[in-house]
């Protein structure tokens, strides 16, 4: 049974589609035979290579910028030749030649620096940002906005471009709230100076970015905001831009006629433009609504025009995009083989072009299809190369469809346990992200593992939800499983009216996906696309010689005819005199044995009447029985009814209660992050550290916080009794103390924090009242940079530092915050450590979750002395890959095994 849909990703989301205008360049071309000046010249040079450098070019920009920057040179014209560098660095930034993109960018700056040449100064350090934003260096990248934006006489226009790229390096590290904030301030100064082109390029971001969050009204708003600026310029390639973002979000929505409508009306303008490239998207995006709704011959005519539009035009990343749902469809047909050579079709071109992003999609379906075979080592090696990438590059959407696709592989090996862990942790990304497809998907894989182990309550619970969601979406293939599913659950339990019911749904979905008729289309229009591209260069000579041919044959066909007519004439008049007397001699036979055989069958009838009438009086009799039964049945059924009636409406109460209940743990889990360091803070105060956190549950009894008192730095790591909600509570009430010991009463010692805090606590609790002694364990740590101490006290957690190679634990004191064993508070005193940090220092603050977390091959937990080793290693790296390298070793180690307590690890590198 087909298990996976495939995975299918929005074409293009916001593409800015640049047509080669021959008539510009053409008209460029010929102002170069008018008497112009060397400065003209070279601003005309640069002009044509601009329009160049827009399609790539390589070959003409490089000809038109030499000659530019020969005659910029030589006129010391600073404007010419900074131009002539920057049409270059556009041009090896679109190869993803970074390094030569760089170099010209920065011969650029220090031209305009030298020349004081405001436009120069700010294009070339936006251009220096938006190659380190290609790197992945996010700081850098902000470093040169930022200096962009500070440039004296920068003017409205370029600021705007500059918010413009500092909101899509905020999108690429995941911080869609950040990039919200920076596109508002572009949006308000684009607003203040009336440039247009740029608020509308404004609007569509941030309708992307809303899109991507789920809010898809707002986007809807947005677009449409971008849309009338676009027909107001009567800007016709934005305008197709913007109606194929717009049937993105309502494919999104599910609402498949609108998103078509829109798609269409984007083909339309870019067929009157000759857009090929922007045609090709369309028609890809019709593909992925049809192959969504299961029209699969509709879906792969559409991918194959647009396949054959981008092989035309040499677009290698939408050619990708192609052979990979081409793939999805075959792998929904059943047939492996194509699907696989599809996929790996287009994973060669994704590493061709270096499209990690695409690479993952491609691991991450060939692992689906091995699966699907049963060969579930392959698939477990493709997909964890498919998670990997897509952890490296923060794809929360992707990691979670990853989630799903190895619980998968590990329910089919009936390692439920793995598997509801995965698809859990899955459902709760879609949930949030918005993605209605996929959260259908992950609820009946999650009823899947409900009926496995025979929870029937909650798996019809899942399923229900799973197929509700699929039909609002109109994912037949998520429908048709879980109503598969369902079925098998309502049989289980004896109610087989809803099974029978779940197996009509189900049927009726199968048949719509999986018929005789999709499959001979399929193949047919595959052959036909594969025919004609081998025979479109030969069509036109052998039409003509086709057509010389015919007329010859026919000439002699006609003549051989009439001949043949003659002779047959002749042979046929003696012939139907024969024909006529045999027929007159039969059909007295005929007349004669007819009338005995009429007699013979009267007996008979006369025979079979009297049977039917004694049929007829047993017939009665059993009706009568029948009728009894189906009364006692009737009444059997009602009952039924009515116990089912009880059972919805107590499942209904049941799930109305536990989305009150995560609705709230919900928004304790914001309300909990609310009081946690900002990472802005943090990284004012530690420059170089790591936070390594991760709550059991939704919310979390482990906590960090950090403040500045004057010279001195305190960072302090708590674990709370409990976890989840009890634990979060105690995290707010530490937190609320902390604060008061520190900022209002100005305590700083960290021996001093500790004792005012065990006396605080209680008395927050009113122990000695309600005899709640729930408690803490936690460490504090007060940095002197002047001085070059690091002060420590803890409460039962210890201090790990490494300096000179070697590692250091400074033990706490026994006694944790309001526990039992520190109930006598009058006599207990917390001790002060002195640590000097005069030569490189790394230290390391944790709760227990980390090394009390079960799992390498044995199940045991990890222990105190494994964690310890592997920091000695981690310390002399930078504090991000510590940061990465410890939670590689917690997902290598807790591997099938669940997440046992709260974790948190706080790292800190001194210089």
């Amino acid at each position: 049974m087909k298990i996976y849909f495939s995975i299918f990703f929005l074409f293009w989301a916001c593409f800015q589609v640049v047509c080669q205008n021959k008539a510009t360049i053409d008209s460029l071309q010929q102002l170069l035979n008018t008497d112009l000046s060397d400065t003209q010249k070279t601003d005309l040079y640069n002009g044509i290579a601009k329009e160049y450098a827009l399609n790539a070019d390589s070959i003409n920009v490089l000809k038109y910028t030499a000659k530019a920057l020969d005659l910029a040179q030589k006129n010391d014209y600073v404007r010419g030749e900074v131009d002539s560098y920057l049409y270059l660095s556009s041009l090896y930034q679109s190869q993803r030649n970074l390094s030569k993109a760089k170099l010209y960018l920065e011969k650029a700056l220090a031209k305009s620096e030298k020349a004081k040449y405001t436009e120069g100064i700010v294009r070339s350090n936006n251009g220096l940002g938006n190659v380190f934003r290609s790197k992945k260096e996010e700081k850098k990248a902000l470093e040169y906005y930022g200096k962009s934006l500070n440039t004296e006489g920068i003017t409205p226009v370029y600021q705007v471009k500059t918010y413009y790229d500092i909101g899509l390096l905020y999108e690429r590290v995941s911080n869609n709230n950040k990039a919200l904030e920076v596109y508002s301030k572009g949006i308000a100064l684009s607003k203040k100076h009336q440039i247009k082109r740029e608020l509308s390029k404004m609007y569509n971001r941030v309708g992307l970015v809303t899109q991507k969050q789920g809010n898809y009204d707002k986007a809807l708003e947005y677009y449409q905001e971008a849309l009338l600026i676009d027909r107001s310029l009567n800007d016709k390639i934005s305008v197709s831009a913007l109606y194929n973002n717009i049937g993105n979000v309502y494919e999104a929505k599910g609402n498949y006629p609108k998103a078509l409508d829109y798609y269409f009306k984007s083909v339309k303008i870019d067929e009157e433009l000759d857009n090929k490239m922007g045609v090709a998207y369309g028609y890809g995006n019709i593909g992925i609504i049809y192959d969504e709704q299961g029209n699969y011959s509709q879906a792969l005519k559409h991918y194959l025009k647009s396949l054959k539009i981008l092989q035309e035009i040499g677009n290698k990343s939408g050619e990708a995009i192609i052979y990979n749902n081409v793939g999805d469809i075959h792998r929904n047909q059943n047939n492996y083989a194509k699907a696989l050579d599809y996929y790996f079709k287009s994973l060669e071109i994704k590493k061709e072009i270096k499209n990690e992003r695409g690479m993952a999609y491609s691991y991450n379906n060939i692992g689906v299809v091995y699966q699907e075979q049963k060969k579930y080592d392959k698939a477990l090696e493709y997909l964890q190369l498919a998670l990997d990438i897509r952890k490296k590059n923060k794809n929360q959407s992707g990691i979670a469809n990853s989630y799903i696709n190895l619980g998968k592989v590990w329910l089919e090996q009936r390692q439920y346990a793995k598997a509801k862990e995965y698809l859990t942790q899955a459902l709760t990304t879609h949930k949030k992200l918005g993605e209605k497809a996929w959260t259908a998907q992950a609820y009946v894989e999650l009823g899947r593992v409900n009926y496995h182990q025979q929870d029937y309550l909650e798996a019809l619970k899942n399923l229900k939800s799973g197929v509700n969601m699929a039909k609002q979406k109109g994912s037949l293939v998520f429908v048709k499983e879980g109503a598969e599913l369902m079925a098998k659950v309502y049989a289980a339990t004896s109610d087989f009216a809803n099974a029978y019911q779940s197996y009509q749904l189900f049927k009726q979905m199968s048949d719509s996906l999986f018929n005789e008729t999709n499959t001979k289309k399929l193949t047919r229009m595959e052959a036909e696309f594969g025919f004609e591209k081998q025979t479109d260069s030969l069509r036109f000579v052998q039409d003509k010689e086709k057509a010389i041919l015919n007329t010859r044959l026919e000439n002699e066909k006609a003549k051989r005819e009439k001949e043949v007519l003659k002779k047959r004439l002749y042979r046929n008049l003696g012939w139907f005199a024969v024909i006529v007397l045999v027929a007159i001699t039969l059909f007295t036979m005929f007349i004669f044995r007819s009338r005995q055989r009429q007699k013979q069958l009267n007996a008979k009838l006369t025979k079979q009447k009297d049977d039917l009438e004694r049929q007829r009086k047993e017939l009665m009799l059993l009706n009568q029985e029948v009728q009894e039964s189906n009364a006692e049945i009737s009444a059997a059924n009602e009952e039924i009814n009515a116990i089912n009636e009880t059972l919805q409406d107590t499942l209904e109460t049941v799930q109305i209660q536990r989305d009150d209940i995560m609705s709230s743990i919900s928004y304790a889990q914001r309300i909990q992050e609310a009081i946690l360091p900002f990472e802005e803070r943090m990284q004012k105060v530690f420059p170089e550290h790591f936070v390594l956190y991760k709550p059991r549950d939704i919310v979390s009894g482990d906590f960090y916080w950090c403040e500045e008192v004057e010279h001195l730095q305190i960072l302090i790591v708590g674990d709370c009794t409990g976890h989840g909600v009890p634990g979060a509570f105690m995290t707010m009430l530490g937190s609320q103390a902390l604060s008061n010991i520190v900022v209002q009463r100005k305590i700083t010692k960290p021996d001093e924090i500790l004792n005012a805090l065990n006396e605080t606590l209680p008395y927050l609790l009113k122990t000695k009242d309600t005899q709640i002694n729930d408690g803490m364990d936690i460490v504090v740590s007060v940095l002197d940079r002047q001085k070059q101490q690091l002060y420590f006290a803890g409460a039962k957690n210890s201090l790990v530092l490494v300096q000179n190679g070697e590692l250091t634990e400074i033990r706490g004191d026994i006694y944790g915050i309001n526990t039992e064993s520190g109930s006598s508070k009058a006599v207990v005193k917390y001790t002060a450590h002195t640590i000097d940090i005069s030569v490189p220092t790394v230290f390391y603050m944790y709760s227990d979750g980390y090394q009390d977390q079960f799992g390498g091959k044995e199940g045991k937990k990890m222990m105190k002395r494994r964690l310890r080793e592997r920091l000695i290693g981690l310390a002399a790296k930078p504090v991000n890959e510590q940061k990465r390298l410890l939670e590689i070793m917690l997902q290598e180690w807790m591997l099938g095994y669940p997440q046992t307590d709260d974790i948190l690890v706080v790292g800190v590198k001194l210089n």
